[in-house]
C-alpha cells in the first residue's frame, strides 16, 4: 500500500495553512521529506484563498513542482474570491500550471536505419522529455507499433516502464527489437504505444497516454506517431552501424576526422576513440535526427537533438565527477567524458544548438 500527500491550503501563507510548520527549519525539513515521498506517491490539493496577499507574490510553478502536484483544483471557492486564480493568469502562469500537473511526455527525436530484413534486429532510439510534476505512477508499457501500407499493424513489446521517465528529465531509450520472421515486405510507419495495462482497456485509445507534441496523436487509434518509417526487406542502412562515408568511428590515432556531407566535425582527444560509438551526419538528408552515441560508465547515450545534447551535456556538469564536464569555446561544444577522454562538436553552438539551450547558458 502508498500513501498519498493531499495539500488543502496550498500557498495561502508560508505555512500553507497550518500544512507545514510555522518554524522555518522545521517547515523547510518537512517540505523536503515531501519533495522526497511524493516522488512513487500522489500528490493533489487546493488553494484555500490569500492570507495578506501571500501568493500573489510566490511562483506557483515552482510549488507545485517541488511536491511533484499530479492535480489541483480549478474552483476552490476562496481561491476564486480571493483572486488566486486570476492572478496565476495576470503573470502568465495558469497554463504552466495546467500543462505541468502529473506527468507531460514529449518526444525530442529519433533515430533507426532506413531498413531491415524480418526476423532482423531493428535498433530504434528516442529521446523523451516528462516536462509535468511528476512521473506516470501506474504501470504503463511501452510498445513499438509497425503499421503496413495496407494498414495491418505489428506491436513489439520493449519491457520499458513509461514509470521509469523522471520528471524534469530527458531520458534516452535505446531499443533493440527482433522483428518478426513473417513480417510483410514493404514500407512500414513507426508508432508508440503507451496502452493501459489492464487487458480490458488496453484496447481503449481513451486510456492510452498521448504525447505532449504536435501532429503526433491519432485519438481513433491511440498511437503516436513518430514521423518516420522503416522498409522491411531491404538492406541495413548505413546509419544504423554499417561503415559509410556518413558514420564516423573513432580509430587509434585519428584526432581529427570531418563528416562526408554536413558541415558538423568530431574532434577526439586521447582515449576517446573508446567513448564514441557512432556520429551519424549526412548534411541533413536523412529522415530521422543526426545522433551522437557515447558508451560511458557501461551505458549506451545517444543525443539525437538540441535538447539531447544539452541533457547529455547536464548529465556531465551534474554528476560531481571533476574529470567530466561540458563548455561552451566559441561555436564549439566540448565535452569532457572522464579518463582523459574528450569530445569537441564544432560549429554546433548555434547552429543546431544555441548557447541559452545549454545547462549553463
Amino acid at each position: 500500500a502508498r500513501t498519498g500527500f493531499f495539500n488543502d491550503g496550498f500557498l495561502y501563507d508560508e505555512t500553507d495553512f497550518g500544512t507545514f510548520d510555522a518554524d522555518a527549519e522545521s517547515r523547510a525539513e518537512q517540505k523536503t521529506f515531501v519533495a522526497e515521498a511524493t516522488e512513487f506517491t500522489l500528490t493533489s490539493g487546493e488553494p484555500a484563498g490569500a492570507f495578506e496577499g501571500y501568493p500573489f507574490g510566490v511562483d506557483p510553478v515552482a510549488a507545485l513542482d517541488a511536491q511533484n502536484f499530479i492535480s489541483l483544483s480549478a474552483e476552490q471557492t476562496d481561491a476564486v474570491a480571493d483572486g488566486v486564480y486570476d492572478d496565476w493568469r495576470d503573470r502568465g502562469l495558469h497554463d504552466d500550471v495546467s500543462r505541468g500537473l502529473g506527468y507531460r511526455f514529449e518526444l525530442r527525436g529519433a533515430s533507426l536505419p532506413e531498413a531491415v530484413e524480418a526476423g532482423g534486429m531493428l535498433d530504434l532510439a528516442f529521446d523523451v522529455a516528462n516536462t509535468g510534476f511528476a512521473r506516470a505512477h501506474n504501470p504503463r508499457p511501452v510498445e513499438v507499433v509497425l503499421r503496413a501500407e495496407d494498414g495491418a499493424e505489428r506491436r513489439l513489446a520493449t519491457g520499458v516502464d513509461a514509470r521509469s521517465w523522471d520528471d524534469g528529465a530527458v531520458t534516452m531509450v535505446e531499443l533493440a527489437l527482433t522483428l518478426p520472421d513473417d513480417l510483410a515486405p514493404g514500407t512500414h510507419e513507426v508508432l508508440l504505444s503507451l496502452p493501459d495495462p489492464s487487458t480490458e482497456l488496453a484496447d481503449d485509445p481513451r486510456y492510452a497516454i498521448r504525447l505532449a507534441n504536435e501532429d503526433v496523436w491519432e485519438p481513433e487509434t491511440g498511437l503516436n506517431a513518430l514521423g518516420a518509417t522503416v522498409e522491411v526487406g531491404g538492406t541495413q542502412a548505413s546509419g544504423a552501424g554499417t561503415p559509410g562515408e556518413d558514420v564516423l568511428r573513432g580509430t587509434p590515432g585519428d584526432d581529427a576526422i570531418a563528416t562526408g556531407g554536413g558541415r558538423d566535425r568530431i574532434v577526439l582527444a586521447p582515449g576517446g576513440e573508446d567513448v564514441v560509438v557512432d556520429f551519424d551526419v549526412d548534411g541533413g538528408g536523412e529522415r530521422s535526427f543526426d545522433t551522437l552515441v557515447l558508451r560511458l560508465d557501461g551505458a549506451t547515450i545517444r543525443a539525437s537533438t538540441a535538447e539531447g545534447l544539452a541533457a547529455l551535456a547536464e548529465r556531465l556538469t551534474a554528476d560531481r565527477d571533476p574529470a567530466t564536464g561540458a563548455f561552451v569555446e566559441g561555436d564549439d561544444l566540448l565535452l569532457a567524458l572522464g579518463e582523459g577522454a574528450s569530445l569537441r562538436l564544432e560549429g554546433i553552438v548555434g547552429a543546431g544548438l544555441t548557447e541559452d539551450e545549454l545547462p549553463w547558458g
